[in-house]
């Protein structure tokens, strides 16, 4: 599990999260929960997921899981074995 930390989610008018990870010539899209009470958004990673470097984005979705917003950080996320 990876835990985001967010900031400003509480002010969203946005029910669903994805966050997408692009990396080693795929792109994984995963459900994200967010916990207001300490301002994460938790992802699981999916299985069998390669080691690399990962850009993230995330997708703030509407509740008929219509794309609102996309944000495209500048952070990075590393798996190793």
């Amino acid at each position: 599990m990876v835990e985001l930390r967010t900031k400003g989610f509480d002010k969203l008018a946005t029910r669903f999260y994805q966050v997408q990870l692009t990396g080693a010539g795929v792109i994984y899209n995963q459900n994200g929960v967010y916990l207001a009470e300490n301002k994460t958004l938790s992802i699981t990673l999916p299985a069998g997921i390669k080691p690399a470097a990962y850009m993230v984005s995330i997708l703030f979705l509407s509740t008929s899981g219509q794309q609102l917003y996309e944000q495209q950080s500048d952070q990075q996320l590393t798996i190793i074995e």
